[in-house]
């Protein structure tokens, strides 16, 4: 089952996979995904991070899953996610990886930007310092995010418009 957007079009972004961002941005991407859906307890999610990270696989899932549910109850849009294994990205989540990225280069102006698209409002400070320690943990364990070629225009950006929700998309191939 796939939930499209009330206008019939599709989330995705054409052209677009996970698969082109790397690795850091693939298992970034996966992670919220998994802890957006219910699954941030599923063994191989759990497995891969304690793969990933060794000891502190449980602290990066954990930062991931708290990015989660700050977008939960702060955010003020719906942002379209896909199901963990899809190997396609929606917009939403090439903003995502262009905030990781961002946060990992250390370019807090960027990282703002697209937290702000990603919330539809200001996000409180606290967002940006979940950011940078799932950022810090992947540049320890040398998992760099590949920035997608993208920007985005806070000015025009949709902010304080709609009800905090994430929306779950399901389909696409791994």
């Amino acid at each position: 089952m796939c939930a499209y957007p009330a206008d019939g079009s599709s989330p995705f972004v054409d052209g677009v996979f996970l698969p082109d961002f790397g690795l850091g941005t693939g298992i970034a991407v996966w992670a919220f995904r998994a802890c957006a859906s219910g699954h941030s307890k599923c063994p191989p999610v759990t497995r891969g991070f304690d793969h990933a990270f060794g000891e502190r696989g449980a602290e990066a899932l954990a930062d991931i899953m708290q990015l989660v549910r700050i977008f939960g109850y702060a955010g003020r849009r719906h942002i379209s996610i896909a199901m963990p294994g899809c190997g396609r990205m929606t917009s939403d989540e090439l903003s995502l990886a262009a905030m990781l990225a961002a946060a990992q280069a250390g370019e807090p102006d960027e990282r703002d930007a697209h937290a702000t698209w990603l919330f539809g409002c200001h996000p409180e400070p606290h967002v940006g310092d979940v950011v940078e320690r799932i950022a810090q943990v992947f540049s320890e364990y040398e998992l760099p995010m590949d920035r997608p070629d993208i920007s985005v225009d806070v000015a025009n950006a949709p902010l304080d418009r709609h009800p905090p929700a994430l929306v779950a998309l399901e389909g696409g191939r791994a």
